[in-house]
């Protein structure tokens, strides 16, 4: 089995909200994102999110902005991603999910880019600028490879259409809180409350909350009102903080390890 789809049979089973932070992947070196993983799976997470550079980022905030450029100017590359990819493969068994744009999907073609998500180590794919109507060549593509396809509802989406794309995502659905982009937001459940009401009363799959979240309280209100939290922006500004100092990797683990003991109830 995925092991996405694994690792979401079991906290189902268990009744636990997942953890899912999201690196990007060669930030602040390629060299470093292995043990960034590391860390973040001894702190408690489910499976993470390991975004690709892309030189333009539509759906991310500035401090993902920023990672992802200075990602690049280290040279990582997609493929060098890869070869990243299967260095954390040699250690771990934490679910990847890739995020990237579809512009780096179809340079390289789509199923290749695929194959080599899955050859790699990778387990899933959100490729957020790809229109659902749009999206069956993906889809397709990725199951052919043994990858799950993770969609993306947001407070636009009205409940038929978040039907739809429920029925279309693989595992769980991808629920963003707010529209816009990742960053920090303030008194963020107040804003979402009755959002993720009616999500939760719409929805049958299990659904992650992303955009926004970026303090353990924040975490555990969320996480009573859905089947987990991703987090980005905050652990991104964590790792800007840090990158050049021997802390980095325990400073990782204990912001970690605070997000997810937030969520164990």
């Amino acid at each position: 089995m995925n092991r996405i789809s694994s690792t979401i049979e079991i906290l189902q089973k268990t009744r636990k909200k997942a953890f899912i932070p999201f690196i990007t992947a060669g930030y602040p070196s390629l060299e470093s994102t292995p043990s960034i993983v590391q860390a973040l799976e001894r702190a408690g997470a489910s499976m993470i999110e390991l975004g690709m550079p892309f030189s333009d980022p539509l759906a991310d905030g500035p401090a993902i902005q920023e990672s992802s450029y200075e990602a690049l100017c280290n040279g990582a590359t997609p493929d060098k991603v890869f070869e990243c990819i299967k260095k954390i493969r040699s250690h771990s068994e934490v679910p990847l999910i890739i995020f990237t744009y579809s512009n780096l999907v179809f340079h390289k073609g789509i199923d290749m880019f695929m194959r080599l998500v899955q050859k790699s180590g990778g387990d899933g794919m959100i490729v957020p600028d790809v229109p659902i109507e749009e999206s069956t060549p993906f889809i397709q593509s990725a199951h052919r490879n043994k990858l799950r396809m993770i969609q993306l509802i947001s407070p636009l989406s009205s409940p038929e259409r978040m039907k739809y794309i429920e029925s279309i995502s693989d595992d769980f659905v991808y629920c963003v809180s707010i529209m816009g982009v990742t960053g920090k937001q303030n008194k963020l459940y107040t804003r979402i409350q009755e959002y993720l009401k009616n999500v939760r009363e719409t929805l049958t799959k299990p659904f992650m909350v992303g955009f926004g979240i970026s303090n353990p309280e924040d975490a555990r209100t969320i996480a009573q009102e859905s089947d987990g939290i991703i987090v980005g922006s905050a652990l991104i500004s964590l790792i800007t903080q840090y990158k050049n100092s021997s802390l980095l990797y325990e400073q990782v683990y204990q912001f970690a390890q605070k997000i997810h003991s937030s969520i164990l109830y």
